[in-house]
């Protein structure tokens, strides 16, 4: 019949509409479900934060990163200073009265070539101590070299030290004017020689002031 025609090229044009090769529609994944996380306690982070700041710290390790530099430069400065002395004309008087009083087997043009060689290696105690401690493999002329050298740090460090300290664009002044003496003390005594902290110094000086006892490093 021709309703059953009708309906037949109705289906056969459907058909013909939608594509032969269209891809199967995708379904849309299934979200895993989210994992909570912990909640963060921050009561015990404050205090650890708070124990950890109330917890004594090593000599040292207490410094502003201002101070650190400051403590870290001052040995390279004073050695850089020390230096430049022996290598003037003024240290010339007295490395020959010392040379000759504790008769010392050293050349005098020889020591200033020498510091002038390792004038640019002196920027930490470890590099210091190498020119103030006298070792088991050095021969006389080496021994001697560093005992003219030692002997010739106290002079700058008693006669020297304060006009190059005012002369000159150092920061802190007043740190490096007070800590001369205990530079002199560790220049004696360079097996102690371990760190230098001025600003810790300085804080015993103003206790010893006060009339708190403490020993000064």
């Amino acid at each position: 019949s021709k309703k059953i025609l009708r309906a037949q090229q109705a289906a056969g044009h459907q058909q013909a509409a939608q594509p032969r090769n269209s891809p199967p529609q995708k379904q849309s994944p299934k979200h895993s479900p989210i994992q909570k996380r912990s909640p963060i306690n921050k009561g015990k982070i404050l205090k650890d934060l708070r124990k950890d700041q109330a917890s004594p710290k090593p000599e040292g390790e207490n410094l502003t990163p201002v101070q650190f530099l400051f403590s870290k430069n001052i040995v390279r400065n004073y050695s850089k200073a020390i230096c430049r002395f022996i290598l003037s004309s003024v240290s010339d008087e007295y490395m020959c009265d010392i040379i000759k009083k504790d008769n010392l087997q050293v050349n005098a043009k020889t020591f200033k070539d020498y510091i002038k060689l390792q004038r640019k290696s002196l920027d930490c105690i470890p590099a210091l101590k190498k020119l103030l401690i006298v070792e088991e493999y050095d021969d006389i002329e080496m021994a001697h070299t560093k005992k003219l050298f030692v002997e010739m740090a106290l002079i700058f460090i008693k006669y020297f030290s304060v006009k190059w300290i005012f002369n000159s664009r150092l920061s802190y002044k007043f740190a490096y004017l007070k800590f001369r003496f205990s530079f002199e003390r560790r220049l004696k005594n360079p097996e102690l020689f371990n760190h230098m902290n001025p600003f810790g110094y300085l804080k015993k000086l103003e206790k010893k002031k006060s009339g708190v006892k403490g020993s000064l490093n």
